[in-house]
């Protein structure tokens, strides 16, 4: 006896499958036969998709472990360890030929960029990055993303996906597709205004630092990234040194905290600041609302401490 479950592309055999709880997969399948029945495609709603999963029959294997049912439990064919999280379908499902489309749970995707020597790991799991930097998660799942640096490396922080800051961890909600950043420098890397690396007297100049951030944030690169932006006693030079240092530092670039280093925001809060205004003619029209720095003293205060 053999049955074609809805939406699959393969027939079963023996196997009655029972769907329930709003929707969610459970289990409780009567298995005719004493051997496992091999299941083409069973994946996590996050995490790899393997070809090789069973469902062991209750008389042979009493469903023990994190996804046990009363009668049976999901495991490897092969014996390879397959679940660790909690049991509850809410957290897993089976996604090809055990659910047709009228129930299919829409997953949403994570993407991490990492720039520079280091690491990226989510828990729940998905994300390992550098390697596998896509992840996908049923909508609405809090993931934990933790950059680690590699030898010696300095983390000069996050960008994109509602993350901010230097912490080695960010919260994300994968609400809807999101994309992240990483940004790992060399060793000793501090992140300052000073673009060109110039002497004393020079550091910090509108139309030199502060030049040099706006055309990185609008975009530009090699010499139009540098012409006539360079100080007279600048010791960092050339566009792939500047680019590069920007590069490093640009998570540091974001003045109003709101997860993107932009041209007309923070760009601009940076050359009118090295212009010398302050106050209300700092910020107008140049914060975004959703930012987390929005007055005049919290983006003062930022900016200063990009002055060492």
């Amino acid at each position: 006896m053999s049955s074609t479950v809805p939406g699959s592309d393969f027939s079963l055999p023996s196997l009655r499958i029972l769907l329930y709880d709003s929707g969610l997969l459970r289990v409780l399948a009567a298995i005719l036969s004493a051997s496992a029945l091999a299941l083409p495609s069973l994946a996590l709603a996050a995490g790899p998709v393997s070809l090789n999963y069973a469902i062991p029959s209750s008389t042979l294997n009493a469903g023990v472990g994190d996804m046990a049912s009363a009668n049976y439990k999901l495991s490897s064919s092969l014996g390879d360890a397959f679940f660790t999280g909690p049991s509850g379908s809410a957290s897993y499902r089976l996604v090809r030929g055990l659910w047709g489309p009228a129930g299919a749970l829409t997953l949403t995707t994570l993407t991490v960029s990492v720039s520079g020597s280091g690491t990226v790991v989510s828990d729940p799991v998905g994300i390992a990055c550098p390697g596998d930097c896509v992840g996908t998660y049923p909508p609405g799942t809090g993931v934990v993303l933790t950059a680690t640096t590699i030898g010696g490396s300095t983390f000069t922080g996050w960008l994109g996906g509602g993350c901010t800051g230097t912490s080695v961890t960010c919260n994300v909600t994968v609400s809807m597709a999101r994309t992240v950043s990483a940004t790992f420098a060399a060793p000793g890397t501090v992140a300052s205004l000073d673009i060109d690396l110039s002497r004393a007297e020079t550091k910090y100049d509108a139309l030199t630092d502060g030049l040099l951030v706006i055309r990185y944030l609008f975009g530009l690169s090699g010499s139009a990234l540098i012409n006539g932006a360079v100080g007279p006693t600048a010791t960092r030079t050339t566009p792939m040194q500047i680019g590069d240092y920007l590069t490093d530092i640009k998570p540091a670039l974001d003045v109003d905290g709101n997860g993107q280093a932009d041209a007309l925001t923070d760009g601009l809060l940076i050359i009118r600041y090295l212009f010398g205004l302050r106050g209300n003619s700092l910020v107008a029209g140049a914060v975004d609302p959703l930012a987390t720095r929005k007055t005049a003293s919290e983006i003062e205060s930022y900016i200063q401490s990009l002055m060492p």
